[in-house]
């Protein structure tokens, strides 16, 4: 059991690093996004008539989470609320130019470091790592 706590800490130590680094890049370049913020945008852009509900359920965030990102983005102008015709309570959530833009340079902001992150494994190494995470995720689902 010591070898598999071990292994949680160090993914847990990797992602934590990960998310460090991803955020300082974004700030190095006039990024106003964290990695959260930024996954929030890539959900809506990816998820036709986004709603918040869809959000907490891709990315496991709280409710409270994604409606403070949801208000951040809205505020600056990355994103659009629009009343939902079906229930006037849902807001469609969609991306403006502006957002898209920040998105795109943001996504490759990301990949340079998760580049990073995954260069000393070789191609068979980074198959078996989608592998594991795939099954472990889909099975804690």
């Amino acid at each position: 059991m010591n070898g598999l706590t071990r292994g949680i800490d160090q993914i847990n130590w990797l992602h934590h690093k990960f998310k460090t680094e991803v955020n300082c890049a974004l700030v190095e370049h006039n990024i106003p996004l964290t990695l959260s913020k930024l996954r929030v945008l890539d959900v809506i852009a990816h998820t036709p008539h986004c709603r918040a509900k869809e959000i907490i359920e891709i990315l496991g965030f709280s409710p409270r989470t994604v409606t403070e990102a949801l208000d951040y983005l809205d505020i600056k102008g990355f994103i659009l609320r629009k009343k939902s015709k079906e229930n006037r309570k849902d807001k469609i959530l969609s991306l403006t130019q502006r957002g898209d833009s920040i998105l795109s340079i943001a996504i490759e902001i990301r990949m340079a470091k998760l580049h990073e992150l995954i260069e000393p494994l070789t191609e068979e190494q980074l198959m078996q790592l989608i592998h594991l995470s795939d099954v472990l995720y889909n099975a804690s689902r």
